[in-house]
């Protein structure tokens, strides 16, 4: 998984970096490799705010949260960006035929 963070009106900060980082290793296990994702933390007067934009294997998912601190924002993203890659997952697997694999068929 690449990590690309930037932030915007703020300090680069290696803890917000970690944490969401953390935070995303959750939500990795419902994503297919190789997974890039962009995070952009934005602080304007009282407002943090982070949009996240993830591509995996063909799929792109996007986000984006604002509250009033920035690491519960992370913690909002992450969470609601789980159950977007969650909800992907098991379209996925629903639509795939009961004999394949990755959506290709087996030969009998």
């Amino acid at each position: 998984m690449n990590l690309h963070v930037t932030f915007k009106n703020c300090e680069p900060s290696d803890t917000l970096r970690e944490r969401a980082e953390q935070k995303l290793l959750k939500v990795s296990k419902y994503l297919k490799e190789p997974v890039e994702v962009h995070l952009v933390l934005h602080v304007e007067k009282h407002r943090h705010r982070a949009d996240v934009t993830i591509s995996s294997a063909g799929e792109v998912l996007k986000t984006e949260v604002e509250t009033d601190d920035m690491y519960a924002t992370i913690d909002t993203l992450m969470e609601k960006i789980e159950r977007v890659a969650k909800r992907h997952k098991e379209r996925r697997s629903e639509h795939a035929h009961p004999e394949s694999v990755d959506g290709f068929r087996l030969k009998q």
